[in-house]
């Protein structure tokens, strides 16, 4: 294809009008080994193949060259939207030249991660297949797939920077139906493999995940996700291991997460590399159900005193409520990890309680400390170190009251007001992550709900 379209591929020449020209009339693109073409986005129509040989690179504009985006996200360097029967394969590299992109920590947080484009976005599209390429420095997220059904994703690898030189670099984004992912191998800065929403019918499988956020469900609004399962997985050196997160004011439900047969190693480095820099101290396994398990200071602003770890702000006072997302029957099945600290479950109370948690030979090695659960319940067999053992479930859904996490925070804000007047200080605090509330009557009805973190050994 690149003699009977005129490609240039060098490596300096635009190529983009004769790659989409391809596209369009052929439906087919075939960059031979040696080959280097250069692009601006490309958009894939139906029955799109695009074969990547070994040796051979598609790689991004320069940022000089890439279209304005206005106000809206940057345009990805290879997407479709509502197409089918959609194949990338080959041994080649996709390459998003995202050093043109990222900004120098902590400069990124600054700016919307929406600038940046992406490197491969699926919309609603129907029957993928991709298979055995690299995706190089992305500028953004590597792969992100929203909406749609049936994708086979298999071999494929992710190659970008820590967090701290490329943010929100996600590895593998899903919320689609039917999903299968075998043989991935993720090197990034931020979520490796996260499940999105609307997610359904989901395998991971056989993979590798390394430097980045490990295996993910959340965050997003209006969520769906039920049937998700991660098995036969290896993480080495990321934050978290297996990871749930979801933020204020997302709501819905969350049903059937499975993780087993994972393997966990967690070295110092990994675990204190993101704590330096204001982030989480990290864990095995584990449910955020308020801040994506990152620890925020005390609402009064103040700083730890000498020596404390930041990561521990927080166990009592956030600032945000926890989210309204339903989370019911995750499982933990046959883990083993190596790790700093055990795992944290921290769930909103009353209706937003997490039950049906499973935690069946779970074998953790943690140097500096256990488990620690808010409002998270459920059953453990054979479960290392002790504090790691569940409680039992509460009441069923509906005994308690409910108030939903925006409300709180609206009535945070008002007493917080309220007590600068009167000098006061507010004393709105977390309680099972914004619901500290309905504490005493709880405790009353089903007991103390917090199982405290204690150092092993």
């Amino acid at each position: 294809f690149i003699q009977q379209e005129g490609l240039q591929c060098d490596g300096h020449i635009d190529d983009t009008t004769a790659l989409q020209r391809a596209l369009d009339t052929c439906g087919k693109l075939h960059i031979a080994d040696g080959a280097m073409c250069t692009t601006r986005p490309l958009t894939l129509p139906n029955n799109s193949r695009v074969q990547l040989e070994r040796g051979s690179k598609l790689q991004a504009a320069h940022r000089a060259d890439w279209p304005d985006g206005g106000h809206c996200d940057a345009t990805p360097m290879l997407s479709s939207v509502g197409t089918r029967n959609l194949t990338i394969t080959g041994d080649g590299v996709l390459d998003g030249r995202g050093e043109e992109w990222w900004a120098p920590w902590p400069l990124h947080r600054l700016l919307p991660d929406r600038w940046r484009p992406k490197l491969l976005e699926l919309s609603a599209v129907e029957k993928v297949r991709l298979e055995g390429f690299t995706l190089l420095n992305p500028a953004r997220f590597a792969v992100d797939i929203v909406g749609g059904r049936d994708y086979r994703i298999h071999r494929l690898k992710v190659r970008a920077p820590d967090f701290q030189r490329a943010p929100n670099t996600d590895g593998i984004d899903i919320a689609a139906a039917n999903v299968h992912v075998s043989q991935v191998d993720v090197a990034n800065g931020d979520d490796s493999i996260c499940i999105k929403s609307p997610a359904t019918d989901v395998l991971v499988e056989d993979s590798v995940v390394r430097g980045g956020n490990g295996l993910v469900v959340g965050t997003a609004y209006n969520v769906a996700i039920r049937n998700i399962t991660f098995r036969n997985c290896t993480v080495i050196d990321t934050t978290f291991g297996c990871h749930i997160k979801f933020r204020p004011l997302e709501d819905g439900a969350v049903s059937g997460i499975t993780f087993e047969d994972i393997l966990i190693s967690q070295s110092v480095a990994s675990t204190w590399r993101r704590v330096l820099h204001g982030d989480h101290r990290g864990y095995a396994i584990g449910i955020h159900m308020a801040d994506q398990g990152r620890r925020r200071l005390w609402p009064t602003g103040t700083w730890p005193r000498r020596g404390r770890d930041v990561s521990d702000l927080g166990r009592r006072r956030l600032w945000w409520t926890a989210s309204d997302v339903r989370l019911d029957n995750v499982t933990y099945r046959r883990i083993h990890a190596e790790s700093q600290y055990a795992g944290e479950f921290y769930c909103a109370g009353g209706e937003l309680a997490c039950r049906g948690l499973r935690l069946e030979h779970v074998h953790i090695n943690a140097s500096r400390g256990g488990c620690s659960f808010e409002q998270a319940f459920g059953s453990s067999d054979d479960v290392t170190p002790p504090s790691c053992a569940l409680m039992s479930s509460p009441a069923p859904r509906g005994a308690s009251g409910y108030v939903p996490s925006y409300a709180l925070a609206l009535g945070c804000v008002a007493l917080s007001g309220a007590a600068l007047v009167l000098g006061r200080r507010a004393g709105c605090s977390r309680s099972t992550l914004g619901r500290r509330f309905r504490r005493r009557e709880e405790r009353g009805r089903s007991g103390s709900y917090v199982k405290a973190a204690k150092a092993e050994g």
